[in-house]
């Protein structure tokens, strides 16, 4: 998949790739709202820790916001799956980078970041502890 900016005029090529990695899946599906609510969820939480948004550029956000708690009894015949999309921040604003169906595991959360650089995890650091 190639990346797609996050915006209204690009709602309808994420929807797409949205439905192409749903496939013929009937539970545990992603959507458009679900990009839009993560996105405002990700600048919301970022913006509260006090990261600079200069070190918010290569942060990345897995999100699967259909994986759920399930009992355990459901694991014993397999790994649920649920549509996951991972969310880039770029220099020129939020990028979905990947849509697709994958497995989640006890436990799982529904959002993981990944790939920080040195730098943002010195910025995360000194805001937490505040030297």
């Amino acid at each position: 998949m190639k990346s797609i900016k996050v915006t209204n005029k690009n709602f309808e090529k994420i929807e797409l790739e949205i439905k192409i990695a749903n496939g013929k899946a009937t539970t545990r599906l992603a959507n458009i709202q679900d990009v839009e609510d993560y996105v405002s969820i990700n600048e919301k939480a970022l913006t509260e820790k006090g990261i600079p948004k200069k070190y918010w550029k290569g942060m990345k956000f897995v999100v699967q916001p259909g994986a759920e708690t399930l009992p355990k009894a459901y694991y014993k015949k397999g790994r649920p799956q649920a549509t996951e999309f991972t969310l880039e921040r770029m220099t020129n604003g939020w990028f979905v980078i990947s849509c697709k169906r994958s497995e989640f595991y006890e436990n799982h959360k529904l959002m993981f970041i990944s790939g920080f650089t040195e730098e943002q995890k010195e910025a995360i650091i000194s805001k937490a502890y505040k030297f």
